[in-house]
């Protein structure tokens, strides 16, 4: 009767430990997927693992340096598509906007009273005036 009970190892896991896992992993995945915004989910939808996920969101949200204050608050009002830091890379109109909300949301992390001042609408405002002249006909009927 012992023999029916012992437990297969499977890499290193065995079997229930592995069901267990598996089942909790799909439940904060589930959880994380309803919970979120669309700018985080773009951050983690990549990510297989709810650990993964969570990771990226801790680094995401985490306190800043006053560095890194000055940088977000940079990426923010020197604005212009298309470009992180200077460099050149590939970027979606809803890619923008993500990154001008992840900077907010970084900067309202470390210093709120800084972050009021950067509402939705003047986030708009960069990200319209860093469009490219091929997009000017959009600015122009917003």
């Amino acid at each position: 009767m012992k023999d029916k009970i012992t437990k297969v190892e499977i890499n290193g896991l065995n079997e229930i430990k592995e069901q267990r896992w598996m089942s909790a992993n799909a439940k904060v995945l589930f959880t994380l997927s309803k919970c979120i915004d669309q700018f985080d989910r773009e951050l983690i939808d990549h990510f297989e693992t709810a650990r993964e996920q969570w990771d990226s969101l801790c680094l995401k949200y985490s306190k800043s340096s006053a560095n890194s204050r000055k940088q977000d608050l940079h990426q923010i009002t020197s604005f212009k598509f298309g470009m992180i830091d200077e460099a050149p890379v590939e970027m979606t109109i809803p890619a923008a906007w993500a990154h001008l909300v992840s900077a907010r949301g970084r900067m309202r992390e470390s210093n709120p009273s800084m972050a009021v001042n950067f509402t939705k609408e003047v986030l708009l405002e960069y990200r319209l005036n860093g469009l490219p002249l091929c997009y000017g006909h959009c600015v122009m009927s917003i």
